[in-house]
């Protein structure tokens, strides 16, 4: 979020990071958007989203299949921001 918060691209100051729901938006229109690591590989195969399991834990997303799954904040993924 930090990131997202701080992100100046393509004239525009206004990004953050998607949510659950927007992230699995994404996924379903990754083809006509374009840019995604769709390997399934550990870390740069998945995206971050901004739902929130607990404390230490988010949902991210797998751009080979869709699989959604919640994972430890200290692990990486990559990240696509919204606005």
């Amino acid at each position: 979020q930090k990131y997202a918060e701080k992100l100046d691209a393509h004239g525009r100051k206004d990004w953050r990071v998607p949510t659950k729901g927007e992230l699995n938006v994404l996924f379903q229109n990754r083809a006509a958007i374009g840019g995604f690591n769709e390997t399934g590989s550990n870390p740069a195969g998945w995206y971050w989203s901004s739902s929130q399991i607990n404390l230490y834990d988010a949902w991210d997303q797998r751009f080979s299949d869709g699989y959604q799954g919640d994972v430890s904040k200290v692990n990486d993924s990559s990240l696509r921001c919204v606005r």
